[in-house]
């Protein structure tokens, strides 16, 4: 650009363009006034836009800051909230049954609330309590026994303590395993000889004076296996219906002594007997009642004890007045076991229900969760007055 002498330095870049042009001619004056303008329109549209731009990212940043002002308030709103349920028993069960013992027994199958804070406390060191959990320890606790006492589905239990069905199954599945570890213990073992001789049915010491315990066997209804091999093992003709076996041993006072885990419905008596431990459980001098064809009584005297059995009639036409009289009075004191096992399933009703397939899943030490279900029921019971009248 050439320079123009007497002029100010700060010329515009229009001005140059003017002076510039000048050279020119007239067809390409004209265009370059054209584009020009276009730019210059261009600019304009830009510029309005570059506005609109800053006008709406402002009202955005107030918005902004008005949604995390909302967002403060609502957090503070959510840990009241929390802290107020946290606060609040989830079921107001727990403190109905706290007062009124019929209740707790409707529910629990504790006949007082005093023995279920017992054996609560006696669990609870095993148990890691968290502030996190839905439901407090001993609502837990309430939730286990009301399973194994009214088999309420694990739906209707979600639904009246407000939690969800893989929460309930957790905790009734850590509540039966620490009642299976700890209770046995002191609730499922073999009593003292001199104290159970000292506390014999009236009935047993006129005729049994020395005998220990009562054994049986009971079966509980299960699913059909999907495996036919597995589905004839658990058939059983007896019950006609899919079952899994236990071997069961009772005092004649009416508390359980020996629970053997689960066989298939399939098993004989004498075989459950002989593969449930129960042999490992005799001691010199013990004397048992049993049902006849139920044991092999070699099994027994080969270990120093005695088993009373009913009479057979083999071959014979009849038994004899003695043998007769004898066999009615070993089922009159059999019963006792049958009473315990009926007052057991009339107390836990779970052991009415039918148990799934899933329940037969063993864990490391091969334990089946219905045979720990059993146990537990067991040691429930013993914790509670027997049904078997003294006299």
């Amino acid at each position: 650009m050439p320079v123009i002498e007497g002029t100010d330095v700060n010329l515009s870049y229009n001005d140059c363009i003017v002076e510039d042009s000048s050279n020119l001619v007239d067809g390409d004056r004209d265009q370059v006034q054209v584009i020009i303008a276009e730019l210059r329109q261009q600019l304009e549209i830009v510029t309005e836009e570059k506005n609109q731009l800053l006008v709406e990212n402002h009202k955005l940043m107030e918005q902004t800051d008005q949604l995390a002002a909302s967002l403060s308030c609502l957090n503070v709103e959510l840990h009241n909230m929390k802290t107020e349920k946290a606060e609040q028993p989830k079921c107001s069960l727990l403190a109905e049954i706290t007062t009124d013992d019929k209740m707790t027994l409707f529910y629990t199958g504790l006949n007082s609330f005093k023995l279920f804070t017992g054996i609560f406390k006696s669990l609870k060191p095993a148990l890691r309590s968290d502030t996190r959990f839905a439901a407090t320890l001993e609502e837990q606790f309430l939730i286990t026994l009301m399973k194994l006492r009214l088999n309420l589905s694990r739906r209707d239990i979600a639904y009246r303590f407000k939690i969800t069905i893989p929460t309930v199954t957790s905790y009734i599945e850590k509540f039966i395993n620490a009642m299976f570890i700890r209770l046995p213990v002191a609730l499922l073992r073999k009593p003292d000889r001199e104290a159970a001789l000292k506390t014999l049915p009236l009935s047993f010491r006129a005729q049994y004076p020395n005998v220990n315990y009562i054994i049986d066997c009971t079966e509980l209804k299960c699913e059909t296996p999907s495996n036919k091999i597995d589905a004839v093992s658990c058939y059983s003709t007896y019950k006609s219906h899919h079952t899994s076996k236990f071997a069961i041993v009772s005092t004649p006072h009416g508390s359980v002594a020996f629970l053997s885990k689960a066989f298939t419905g399939r098993a004989t008596d004498v075989d459950t007997i002989r593969k449930s431990g129960l042999l490992e459980f005799i001691e010199p001098g013990d004397e048992f009642l049993a049902d006849r064809g139920f044991i092999n009584e070699g099994d027994f005297t080969s270990l120093g004890a005695k088993v009373h059995i009913p009479s057979f009639k083999g071959r014979r036409d009849q038994l004899t007045g003695k043998e007769t009289e004898r066999s009615r009075i070993i089922a009159n004191e059999r019963i006792h076991v049958e009473r315990v096992i009926g007052n057991l399933k009339k107390k836990f009703m779970v052991l009415r229900g039918i148990v799934k397939i899933k329940d037969f899943c063993t864990d490391y030490y091969n334990n089946a969760f219905i045979s720990k279900i059993f146990v537990t029921c067991c040691c429930l019971m013993n914790a509670q007055p027997t049904i078997v009248p003294q006299y």
